[in-house]
């Protein structure tokens, strides 16, 4: 036998894709695992599918709540949780290699945290492989500091699934998803898990599906909201540059430009443009690290002088959208 692996995953609106979900994990050669499903107060019948398969298979946990978003599901799975290891599913996605969690328990003995890339997935186009890397390497001390230093602003590192997490380290610092927080709660739990890890795995699996799901749900914010999810990135941001000795560079302009894109993006979608929203943006714009990070292009500061606030935020989203390249489909 080997640690028991606790696979958490948080279920809403997701009946179509929950079978193939729990099937990938029936599916796997490594058979010391626990699966529980968080029924997340679903309208519809995804609650009563997950009943169904629980009775299927006695390692299938179900734990019913009132709606309460992506967090408080995944608390609730933390909480119950008995495993070594932590894993994190999503309902829509699923394991596409039957030695996906055997491939990364045998990568943790030397670890705190491993990470495997992925693949994405589309009904329509099939598979796209994500490799992160070549060969599974293994980083602890400086190399650790460095390899984080680096990967810090990559949408393949900022997820908290394809990854093994060590559940004494969950529960010894007291880390949970910020139920506040609609968006990047993912990058907020992993920062606070590093800043208490001390080595990782970068395995060269890519086992993980991530579903390119038509119509994925849009979140929408208000600026008041971009700004309280910008300050509580940036402040554990700030605590993780300390722990690991992350440069001004990486932290003052790839970091800020990467969250102020994505918060700029989700502001736009609720389509309001009222003061009091472009004041918030205004306080978003000014906060020394995203001021630091706009300043370093010449071009954009010009014309942050010559024209209004809005094309100012569409000229920013430009400048790091064509800097960063980040693929829009995954936000």
């Amino acid at each position: 036998m080997g640690p028991l692996v606790s696979i958490i995953v948080p279920v809403y609106k997701t009946k179509a894709y929950l079978e193939r979900c729990v099937k990938s994990v029936l599916n796997q050669t490594y058979t010391d695992w626990e699966l529980l499903l968080v029924d997340d107060g679903s309208p519809d019948e995804s609650g009563e599918l997950c009943d169904i398969l629980a009775q299927q298979n006695t390692q299938i946990k179900v734990f019913h709540k009132k709606n309460g978003g992506v967090s408080s599901a995944r608390n609730l799975g933390i909480k119950e949780s008995k495993g070594t290891w932590i894993m994190f599913l999503d309902s829509d996605d699923f394991f596409n290699d039957i030695n996906y969690i055997k491939t990364l328990v045998t990568n943790s003995k030397n670890a705190d945290l491993v990470i495997s890339g992925f693949s994405y997935y589309s009904e329509t186009n099939g598979y796209k492989p994500k490799s992160i890397t070549d060969e599974t390497t293994y980083f602890s001390d400086q190399t650790y500091k460095d390899y984080i230093s680096l990967c810090l602003n990559r949408f393949d590192f900022l997820v908290v699934w394809a990854k093994l997490f060590k559940k004494q380290i969950i529960q010894d610092y007291h880390i949970q998803f910020n139920e506040n927080m609609v968006v990047t709660e993912d990058a907020l739990f992993l920062y606070q898990y590093l800043l208490h890890n001390r080595s990782l795995c970068v395995s060269n699996t890519k086992g993980y599906s991530f579903f390119l799901k038509q119509g994925k749900p849009q979140y929408k914010l208000s600026a008041f909201q971009a700004t309280f999810h910008m300050n509580t990135i940036m402040y554990n941001l700030k605590a993780l540059q300390d722990q690991c000795n992350i440069s001004n560079q990486v932290f003052y302009e790839y970091i800020p430009a990467y969250f102020l894109r994505l918060y700029t993006k989700y502001i736009w979608a609720n389509k309001l443009w009222f003061k009091e929203d472009c004041k918030e943006i205004k306080r978003i714009i000014k906060n020394p690290p995203v001021k630091a990070a706009l300043q370093k292009n010449i071009f954009i500061r010009m014309f942050y002088h010559l024209f209004p606030l809005r094309l100012q935020l569409l000229l920013l989203d430009f400048q790091v959208r064509y800097k960063f390249r980040f693929n829009p489909s995954i936000y």
